[in-house]
């Protein structure tokens, strides 16, 4: 999860360790989906806004 419990973003650091560690990385091209999208368009924005990812989509389907 990319907030803390007061729902404020964790720190840079923190979250490009999280993604790292699940192969999730920059240089890859990343899909981010869910049931309804509400919950990939907040991973969505952390990867494309907070962290740079530069090939990052929301999958609406």
């Amino acid at each position: 999860m990319e907030s803390t419990r007061d729902g404020t973003f964790k720190e840079l650091g923190d979250l490009k360790k999280l993604y790292i560690e699940k192969g999730v990385t920059p240089d890859k091209n990343v899909i981010c989906y869910c049931r309804i999208g509400e919950r990939s368009s907040h991973t969505w924005f952390v990867l494309k806004y907070l962290l740079g990812y530069a090939s990052v989509r929301n999958y609406d389907g």
